[in-house]
């Protein structure tokens, strides 16, 4: 299992570059989200290849996991969107590779 750390300094900058499309994942992921400006936020979403976001319950410990198995061998994409009081304050998308 890895561990993706995108780190969010505050929900309108940039995460430091943690993940890149050069990283190789099988099996399962976990992205863990930290940040400073996170406390009060409306929402934290997670949507993988463009798919239907994923809403992030636990917004003091933001995590997520992928599942790998699922996918073919090659790069794919997620989508994370950060809302605060109905409006998109944050979004970033970061590739990974799948080598299962």
């Amino acid at each position: 299992m890895k561990t993706l750390l995108p780190l969010f300094e505050t929900a309108t900058a940039n995460p430091g570059d943690f993940i890149s499309a050069s990283d190789i994942f099988s099996d399962t992921a976990t992205i863990d989200l930290t940040g400073t400006d996170l406390v009060g936020i409306d929402s934290i979403s997670i949507s993988l290849n463009g798919g239907t976001p994923t809403f992030i319950a636990d917004l003091s410990n933001p995590s997520y996991q992928i599942d790998t198995n699922g996918l073919s061998d090659g790069v794919h994409y997620f989508d994370i969107v950060i809302r605060d009081r109905g409006e998109t304050v944050f979004t970033q998308r970061y590739e990974i590779t799948v080598d299962n």
